[in-house]
């Protein structure tokens, strides 16, 4: 099954929408939510995704907390992660095992210029050729409504290092959905990574996030970095660039970190733009440079990964559901933040990437 799109549509579509465009779904929201309702009425789930307790702290970055237990007991086993650049290995389970009906639908580009063309047809010759598509996988342990993996080339069994093939890719899934509610969130290894087989997750979360209107400056460029959010991180936008562009400027940043040994998260939402424009939607990405984190995952409340980072808190039990604060959780976040002065010396190094 294939969902096929225009990249010629994708390049050219606005930059800017309003709520009421935010709110309608598209082709690819109806493809996503059907074949997603249907494999969790078939009963492919690890268990039934029923309506999340959630509950927003109503401080200052409004951070959303969810309780999904079954998630924490039920999920498949993280592998054992020991380096930012673990190679693959094919003997521990990876996307290629998984079963078919746990497949979605293949993601397949189209183009009607030439250049595109070509580029575009190659690839799909080579994908057909070799049987390597970008596929559209469920998350058995889902965390939240239509949670999918997006895996890129699922055969050339990537490990999880971003490259611009998988940036693209996520930053055209965001194009193609006209929900504002949809997220793509992307960990490293030694940053909460689960399987080491390159993949983003896809999730809609009704819920407004801080990071869609937190304040942030310009660094260098197109490049920005928060000034109110309580773990430091870069920003890029869709808003004034284009999609190619974006996604070397993601790569620029990801691939300096994974090249300096530093772990990081990646978030994509839609947001104001980041210079305040009174009629300006954008897409933010957001990258993390933060702590590295070896072996199983024991943080005891909330495992600080991508969505945490960005202000969705999922929570493993209900007594910490309860009891968690704004203060708390600031200080859960703060325990895998990068000191200062090492993220102002990587800020030195980006900063130039952007002159």
């Amino acid at each position: 099954m294939e969902f096929t799109y225009a990249v010629e549509g994708l390049a050219s579509a606005p930059t800017r929408w309003t709520e009421r465009d935010e709110n309608i779904h598209s082709k690819f929201d109806e493809k996503l939510c059907s074949e997603w309702d249907a494999a969790m009425e078939a009963g492919i789930f690890r268990y039934k995704l029923d309506d999340l307790q959630t509950k927003i702290i109503s401080d200052k970055y409004k951070f959303v907390l969810q309780l999904n237990t079954k998630r924490a007991t039920e999920r498949r086993k993280p592998e054992q992660i020991s380096s930012i650049d673990q190679p693959f290995n094919h003997e521990r389970f990876n996307f290629t095992k998984v079963k078919k009906h746990e497949i979605l639908f293949e993601m397949k580009p189209v183009s009607n210029h030439v250049g595109n063309r070509l580029d575009v047809q190659q690839n799909n010759i080579t994908a057909e050729k070799e049987h390597n598509p970008h596929l559209v996988i469920i998350n058995i342990s889902p965390l939240e409504y239509c949670n999918v993996l997006l895996v890129p080339h699922i055969n050339s069994c990537f490990p999880q290092i971003l490259n611009q093939i998988s940036i693209k890719l996520a930053l055209e899934m965001m194009l193609l959905s006209s929900k504002k509610s949809l997220r793509l969130a992307w960990n490293s290894l030694c940053a909460f990574a689960s399987v080491n087989h390159l993949h983003f997750h896809a999730y809609y979360l009704e819920r407004n996030l801080y990071t869609e209107i937190t304040e942030c400056q310009q660094v260098e460029g197109t490049l920005f970095e928060t000034t109110d959010w309580p773990v430091r991180s870069f920003v890029l936008q869709l808003n004034g660039s284009d999609l190619q562009s974006l996604t070397k400027d993601i790569y620029k940043v990801t691939s300096y970190l994974h090249a300096n040994n530093t772990a990081h998260n990646v978030f994509l939402t839609r947001g104001d733009c980041l210079e305040r424009r009174p009629d300006g939607r954008t897409i933010r990405v957001y990258i993390y440079p933060r702590q590295s984190f070896y072996g199983a995952k024991t943080f005891m409340a909330f495992n600080p990964a991508v969505c945490e980072l960005s202000g969705h808190i999922l929570v493993k039990c209900e007594e910490d559901y309860n009891k968690l604060t704004e203060e708390t959780v600031i200080e859960i976040l703060k325990q895998v933040a990068l000191p200062d002065k090492q993220f102002e010396d990587i800020k030195t190094h980006i900063q130039d990437l952007f002159k």
